[in-house]
């Protein structure tokens, strides 16, 4: 998402180079697409069918298996690939937290910005099929994204020891819902 039509167009600029044409695809999810409808809405963006076609929900089932496959291989919270991917979830939400205020009002009077992304960040993670949903994120990390005291968040001292101890044993919830079996994680409901 880029921060304001000056920078877009910039980067689109950027795709010709010596005398020579260039393209740009602006590829946006659902809750970005405030982005063209304010900051670009004096531009001519046509939509592009092919690609559409590419993204659609259809094309997505290629996609989906080839997620599958990668995921069996790597089934571990400790695996290369679930290691990527948790740290996808926590660059996604530091990201949209330096974006916060770009973001579109909750419809919900009862709901903050910050609460809406942290599910949206969830619900991310639950598309990448993560095992801990939400993913964990140290108290330090929280505090720097300004998310602290944010519901729905999984909050740890350590990711070393969360791992850890997530492999030696599954954690559930106690009976009060703030607390995993692991002393050190608390997850904000």
């Amino acid at each position: 998402l880029p921060e304001s039509k000056e920078q877009y167009i910039h980067r689109l600029g950027r795709t010709a180079r010596a005398g020579n044409k260039g393209e740009g695809w602006l590829i946006l999810s659902s809750f970005e697409s405030f982005f063209v409808k304010s900051d670009l809405r004096e531009l001519d963006i046509p939509l592009n069918e092919e690609l559409s076609s590419l993204l659609s929900p259809s094309s997505n089932n290629k996609i989906e298996t080839i997620i599958k496959q990668i995921q069996t291989k790597n089934n571990h919270n400790d695996s290369p690939i679930m290691m990527d991917a948790q740290n996808v979830y926590q660059s996604f939400l530091g990201y949209y937290t330096s974006q916060i205020r770009r973001l579109p009002k909750p419809k919900s009077t009862q709901t903050t910005r910050e609460e809406e992304l942290v599910s949206l960040a969830n619900q991310f993670a639950i598309g990448m099929e993560l095992q801990d949903v939400p993913p964990p994120l140290t108290k330090r990390m929280v505090s720097k994204m300004g998310l602290k005291g944010v519901k729905g968040l999984r909050v740890v001292d350590s990711l070393m020891r969360y791992h850890a101890s997530s492999s030696s044993s599954s954690a559930s919830d106690d009976d009060d819902g703030d607390f995993d079996n692991d002393e050190d994680t608390m997850i904000l409901k």
